[in-house]
């Protein structure tokens, strides 16, 4: 498949022509239903009811489930709506009407580029904030999908809303969606290397395939060995077995270097709050559960090494500060590149290819060639896809000495 282009096109159809799995990672906004009129027969987003536009988008993820990879992710940023009141009681009943439906498909009811009145709902009030994030992911999660995360985007400097009777608005929301749940591949957590054969783990080379480490529980007792269930995870995989037992006296137990993979997922880090490490430099904390198996020695262990090797990062969270940047041009909803660029780290592999199934103005790919990723897309106005390619030429490519946080790269290996 050719890379590094923009398909133009119904993203429906022309995602009909990709082979099957051939994706690493899905990162898009579709247009949100009822704010905009691009403009441009047969977009999304003009449906006559929100369960209409829910349904038209998923089967567009319909067909991205079928070209996304096994391990690959799939992000959808996606806004709500609030049900208008500016059109009559007539209006919804008549939707029906064919000449109705022209007009308002053409902008009859408002030629311009700003938000649309959007029909009554049989089912919600006026001025009633329809939930189309929650709908779609929910459905989406009907057609098969596995929802991950749901994640906040929060923009500290939106712009004030004119509304008087609710409060602003800051955010919208992102779903991280992935199609495994049974493992694809092995990472190894010292050499990083990736494999797609089970591997020997603790039954391997001692410093290649497992490791000597502490045990979470004995400290040299041997009678004292029996992990409990729920403390399987301080030393082990999600998926050890439900119970351990130390084979060696001193307190050390064997720990596979292999990590089993659903999906490709490169962990991303935040800068750790003020009131944690000060917590940690408190270390008197005893966390009183039995799931965490925390004593005040082992919180005090734990201090010393977050303390000692200055660790001041913690995993993301689900709430994103990303601000807006201004964008002069003809498109209007440009979702900032800090936002993008999280979630390509974090969900396509370098020289992975990842696709944006509505591109608009290019960001996605801009993103792509600046982290060294290899990028697809799909637009329907062609007004768009030049407005994208002039970004996508004038974009810095990739320079992996200057990558601090480049991902791992995925082997070419059969399955």
């Amino acid at each position: 498949m050719e890379l590094s282009k923009i398909f133009q096109g119904d993203a429906l159809e022309v995602l009909k022509t990709f082979p099957d799995e051939c994706i690493d990672c899905v990162i898009t906004s579709p247009p949100y239903w009822g704010l905009r009129d691009y403009k441009v027969d047969g977009q999304i987003g003009q449906e006559y009811t929100f369960d209409e536009y829910i349904n038209k988008l998923c089967c567009v993820f319909d067909e991205v489930k079928r070209v996304l990879k096994k391990a690959g992710t799939c992000w959808v940023v996606l806004g709500d709506t609030y049900l208008g009141h500016s059109v009559s009681k007539e209006w919804v009943s008549d939707l029906e009407n064919k000449d109705l439906r022209s007009s308002w498909r053409s902008g009859g009811r408002d030629s311009s580029y700003r938000a649309l009145s959007i029909p009554r709902s049989k089912n919600l009030p006026d001025k009633c904030l329809c939930l189309i994030p929650s709908r779609f992911a929910i459905e989406m999660v009907n057609r098969g999908w596995i929802l991950r995360n749901e994640i906040i985007w929060f923009k500290r400097n939106k712009m004030p809303e004119s509304v008087k009777d609710r409060f602003t608005v800051d955010y919208e929301k992102i779903f991280f969606f992935v199609k495994s749940n049974k493992t694809q591949f092995w990472v190894n957590k010292k050499t990083k290397e990736i494999v797609y054969q089970k591997p020997k783990g603790v039954n391997g080379v001692e410093g290649v395939d497992w490791e000597w480490a502490d045990c979470p529980v004995c400290s040299g007792n041997f009678s004292d060995t029996k992990i409990l269930e729920d403390a399987a995870d301080d030393f082990s995989s999600p998926r050890a077995r439900k119970y351990r037992k130390c084979k060696c006296v001193e307190g050390k137990v064997k720990k596979s270097l292999w990590e089993g993979r659903d999906y490709y997922f490169e962990q991303q880090f935040e800068t750790m709050k003020q009131t944690s490490i000060e917590r940690f430099e408190r270390a008197n904390n005893s966390i009183k559960s039995q799931a965490y198996n925390f004593t005040p020695e082992k919180w005090k262990k734990m201090a010393d090494k977050v303390l000692k090797n200055n660790i001041r990062i913690r995993n993301r969270r689900c709430v994103w500060e990303v601000n807006n940047k201004p964008f002069h041009g003809m498109h209007f909803a440009v979702f900032p590149e800090d936002l993008v660029e999280i979630m390509m780290r974090a969900g396509c592999p370098i020289d992975g290819i990842v696709l944006d199934p509505f591109m608009g103005s290019g960001t996605v790919a801009v993103v792509a060639k600046r982290l060294g990723r290899n990028w697809l897309g799909i637009e329907l106005n062609p007004d768009y896809i030049k407005i994208a390619l002039k970004r996508i030429e004038l974009a810095p490519n990739y320079q992996p000495e200057l990558d601090y946080l480049e991902s791992g790269r995925l082997k070419k290996e059969e399955k």
